[in-house]
């Protein structure tokens, strides 16, 4: 029989905390009789969603609650059958969903029933939007959970964030249906009208394909890398953690660690949720530590590559230049031989008439002192 056991952990992100505003992230994890369940959530950056953080908080407890009440009436009432046929899941998780977004949104109603906007929180809303927005886009927040059984695993996602299973044979992969409308800083939401209906899931048969751990994570996770084999490799990371920690030193590690990788990576809030079992894991701790070491190589491998490439444009324009100055200074090596040697010509012929002058003006001082000698002898 496998051990199960969740945890969770969240870090204001570093731009957060430059700018002073509050972290909009929240993750919980529950563990009870035959079930353990995690969760994560990111609220909405918009300043029209003020409340977000409070909207966060709000749909992680809702999911942990709500999970765990689903497990229980599958159990009590046998569906978990039902769960793993294609043909019977739909209409159970409709119904969960159902329930974590309808709970939800009047849970927003009722926090802000009780503790109404300012004026200024209004006024700043309205001007970010042209119009003010809707109760529950105040509280926008996306949500992922998973939960994980000896019979199934269940994740369920709703907006941006990743959702990262690795399988009993050490496999790592991303289950849960993408939604093309989360792109760049744009995400589905549990404040959407159709949240119930465009929320993804997906269900796994823990006795045709086992797992030993079930991540969720929020955007700022993910946004650190450059692609999701980075976010693959990071987990396989935490994942070996977590096979010499266990869940409660992965837990506390990881509240120590969040805050630095927040700000080496995408400076946003940062959370971190799961259900693993950590003796299952330890098999595979040195083969992910060595695939998360490798990734980081090629990473490092890959930015020299390109800086080399970057760097290609310049060095051929400087090899031209210095292949140009080879060529100039060759050719003034040889017009200065060529003034050289006619320098020399020209002054040896010099030395010659040089020579022929002070010749003549020996011979003329010879002449000079007969011909004295001879005025002096009258």
């Amino acid at each position: 029989m496998r051990s199960f056991e969740s945890f969770s952990a969240t870090a204001r992100g570093y731009s957060h905390i430059r700018r002073g505003s509050a972290c909009e992230d929240a993750s919980g994890h529950a563990d009870t009789e035959g079930v353990s369940i995690a969760a994560v959530a990111d609220g909405h950056g918009d300043s029209a969603c003020f409340r977000s953080a409070e909207g966060a908080k709000l749909a992680v407890d809702i999911a942990l609650k709500d999970m765990e009440i689903f497990y229980n009436a599958l159990r009590e009432n046998g569906w978990e059958q039902h769960l793993l046929e294609e043909n019977g899941r739909e209409a159970l998780l409709r119904q969960l969903i159902r329930s974590i977004v309808g709970k939800w949104t009047a849970g927003v109603l009722r926090q802000y029933e009780e503790n109404p906007p300012t004026p200024e929180e209004l006024a700043g809303a309205g001007e970010a939007r042209g119009h003010a927005p809707s109760i529950p886009h105040i509280f926008g927040t996306t949500l992922l959970a998973a939960m994980v059984t000896e019979r199934f695993y269940l994740i369920l996602q709703q907006g941006d964030g990743r959702c990262i299973v690795v399988h009993a044979d050490g496999r790592i992969d991303q289950p849960v249906p993408w939604d093309e409308r989360c792109l760049m800083n744009f995400t589905t939401s549990l404040c959407n009208a159709d949240a119930i209906e465009s929320c993804r899931y997906y269900v796994g048969d823990m006795r045709e394909d086992p797992i030993l751990a079930c991540y969720v994570i929020t955007d700022g996770v993910e946004d650190a890398f450059d692609d999701q084999s980075g976010v693959n490799a990071f987990m396989g990371k935490v994942t070996g953690w977590l096979a010499g920690m266990g869940a409660r030193g992965l837990e506390e590690y990881l509240g120590e660690f969040l805050p630095d990788f927040s700000r080496t990576g995408s400076a946003d809030d940062v959370s971190v949720a799961g259900i693993a079992d950590a003796a299952a894991a330890t098999p595979f701790a040195e083969r992910f530590f060595i695939g998360a070491e490798r990734f980081e190589l090629l990473g490092k491998l890959n930015a020299a590559r390109s800086k080399l490439n970057s760097m290609q444009r310049k060095t051929d324009y400087l090899r031209t230049r210095y292949e140009q100055a080879q060529e100039s200074f060759a050719a003034s090596e040889r017009r200065l031989d060529e003034a050289k040697a006619e320098y020399d010509e020209w002054m040896d012929q010099r030395r010659v008439y040089e020579d022929s002058v002070e010749a003549a003006q020996k011979e003329l001082a010879t002449l000079d002192e007969r011909l004295a000698g001879l005025e002096s002898g009258k």
